[in-house]
């Protein structure tokens, strides 16, 4: 690969078939379909969770610090989920002091972080709004040079790739991951009756342009 021009980072590679790898703090498992909070990141949020209890005063920032790293960690644990609720209302606007009754809604997170439980990937469906089967799904990712599609139907798959158009090449990213979604949709085929498409990108300014048809805080993208 190297003689191509091609450098991967062995660092941050997987170099022998796994079941289980970890990704940005989640220990994704194909074997139980399941993911979970690394054992690294549970141990940063648990130092964080002490440190907390044990200053007893934070300021608002560090407090809505804490706060996001629960809500990391509600989203891969389900169990957690209805214990961030009520730490959720409190919302200091200066500083915040950890009372007893305050104490008793954090201490509890220590015991579930150390646990680290699981969430199936089936409930990461209703997490992200989805509904109904995934009938048809398209992959899509777009570069500076060009774009490239996956379509999946049952277990029948297909792939495709290609350079952009001269229009497109000069347009920003959000153009060129919508050209390569447009590209993606052309590939399924003619469906008897109606069928549900799932459209999977990793551009939030795309998904936005698909989902309302336009952004909110933009002017049309041309």
């Amino acid at each position: 690969m190297a003689s191509l021009g091609v450098i991967p980072s062995l660092k941050k590679s997987q170099l022998t078939p796994t079941r289980s790898i970890e990704y940005l703090g989640v220990v994704l498992d194909t074997s139980t379909d399941s993911m979970r909070l690394s054992e690294d990141k549970s141990a940063h949020y648990r130092q964080h969770l002490q440190e907390a209890l044990v200053q007893g005063r934070l300021r608002a920032r560090d407090w809505a610090n804490l706060l996001g790293k629960l809500a990391f960690f509600s989203s891969t644990a389900h169990a957690a989920l209805l214990r961030l609720r009520p730490l959720q209302a409190v919302k200091p606007s200066d500083y915040i002091t950890v009372t007893t009754e305050l104490r008793a809604l954090l201490e509890p997170w220590d015991e579930v972080l150390r646990q680290r439980p699981s969430r199936p990937f089936a409930e990461l469906r209703s997490l992200w709004g989805m509904q109904g089967d995934l009938q048809v799904t398209v992959a899509t990712d777009a570069s500076g040079q060009g774009w490239g599609a996956s379509l999946y139907q049952g277990a029948a798959s297909r792939t495709a790739q290609g350079h952009f158009p001269r229009d497109v090449q000069d347009s920003n990213i959000c153009v060129k991951e919508l050209y390569a979604i447009w590209q993606g949709v052309l590939m399924v085929p003619a469906q008897r009756g109606n069928a549900n498409l799932t459209v999977f990108t990793d551009n939030t300014a795309a998904k936005s342009w698909v989902n309302r048809q336009g952004l909110t805080r933009a002017g049309p993208v041309s």
